[in-house]
């Protein structure tokens, strides 16, 4: 297979889908290897849209702390690599996310785009900066899946907000 093909398959299976394990932390550990070995050859071979699939992925899988304590006590050496490359002030899936929005914006993936955009405003609802969310879903078009994913992130924030009624509004859409 060409490097691009390796690269999809990397992804694709960092993504979750159908990767091998018997148990849930065994196909973690496996899914953060795909997406790391990942995003490190795409940028060794200067492939920037696997670049920012494999961040984009990443800043899902380690959105969630006790998934991130978890590879960083079992993987320490691939996630010291990964934060050694990150800026970590706005935090580690944030930058991640971020990473990914840009990279593959300069690609004109719109789906990719939007699903970074909305991981970007689901870490602000997770803080409970719901306004920050709001102003990157708001004005967000695209493909219908991260597009119910926008909607649901947007009834997150306005509940956040105290209004029910936009809440209301955005959960009847998805």
């Amino acid at each position: 297979a060409d490097s691009a093909q390796w690269l999809m398959y990397s992804y694709i299976k960092g993504i979750g889908l159908d990767v091998e394990g018997d148990t849930r932390e065994q196909r973690l550990l496996r899914r953060f290897s795909y997406l790391s070995n990942c995003l490190r050859a795409s940028r060794i071979r200067g492939y920037g849209y696997f670049e920012g699939l494999a961040l984009s992925g990443l800043s899902e899988l380690l959105s969630d702390s006790v998934r991130m304590d978890y590879i960083a006590l079992h993987r320490p050496g691939s996630y010291a690599a990964l934060t050694d490359s990150v800026d970590l002030t706005s935090g580690f899936s944030m930058s991640f996310a971020q990473s990914a929005r840009r990279c593959l914006s300069s690609y004109g993936d719109a789906y990719g785009v939007m699903n970074a955009t909305v991981q970007i405003a689901s870490l602000h609802n997770r803080k409970g900066e719901y306004e920050e969310a709001l102003k990157l879903l708001v004005p967000t078009h695209g493909a219908p899946d991260p597009l119910s994913r926008c909607y649901e992130e947007m009834s997150v924030a306005y509940a956040g907000l105290g209004d029910k009624a936009a809440s209301d509004h955005c959960r009847n859409q998805y």
